[in-house]
């Protein structure tokens, strides 16, 4: 699976968040996703999360606000995404 990463990540945090960016697009391996992008993808300016899938289309997309705002979900994600009541999961489906 192909990860692409296309927003400027903070010098200080850069492992950090390379780190988790990498963590939440390994949760889609089994989903038949041939590729995950974090950043702008679009004309409206906003950044997002992209999955393509092997017929190359996108089946899901997030929009946000900004860098902070995606960094934060994927964050947010991957630390609530091992727990028993997370509902987070409802997004993957």
């Amino acid at each position: 699976m192909e990860i692409n990463i296309n927003i400027r990540l903070p010098k200080e945090n850069k492992a950090y968040y390379e780190n988790q960016l990498k963590l939440f697009a390994d949760r889609f391996n089994e989903k038949k996703i041939l590729s995950v992008s974090f950043g702008k993808q679009d004309i409206r300016g906003t950044e997002s999360i992209t999955l393509k899938d092997l017929r190359h289309c996108v089946p899901a997309q997030k929009h946000f606000y900004n860098k902070w705002e995606l960094l934060g979900f994927v964050c947010g994600f991957n630390e609530s995404a091992d727990t028993k009541n997370s509902r987070f999961k409802e997004w993957l489906k």
